[in-house]
C-alpha cells in the first residue's frame, strides 16, 4: 500500500492531508451528534410541567438554558 502511495508521486501528499481533514471532520460531526442527543420524553414531561406549574416565562426560561436542538422547536412554540 506504502508502495502504491510512493508510486503516486507529489500529488498524493494533498490527497492524504485532504483524507485526514475529512476523518476529522466526520469524527466531530458523529461526537456532536451523540452529544446532542436527549431523551425527548422526558424533555417534553419537564416543559410540560414546568408550564403547568410556572407558566410559560418559565418554560421559556427552561427551553432557553437547555442546549438540545429539541428545545428550540419547544421555544418556538411557546
Amino acid at each position: 500500500m506504502v508502495d502504491f502511495f510512493v508510486q503516486g508521486g507529489g500529488f498524493m501528499w494533498p490527497i492524504l492531508i485532504a483524507l485526514l481533514f475529512g476523518l476529522a471532520v466526520v469524527g466531530e460531526r458523529a461526537y456532536s451528534l451523540v452529544n446532542s442527543s436527549s431523551d425527548t420524553n422526558k424533555f417534553f414531561d419537564d416543559v410540560k410541567t414546568i408550564y403547568d406549574d410556572s407558566g410559560k416565562d418559565k418554560a421559556i426560561e427552561f427551553c432557553e438554558s437547555t442546549p438540545v436542538p429539541v428545545a428550540s422547536i419547544f421555544l418556538a412554540g411557546l
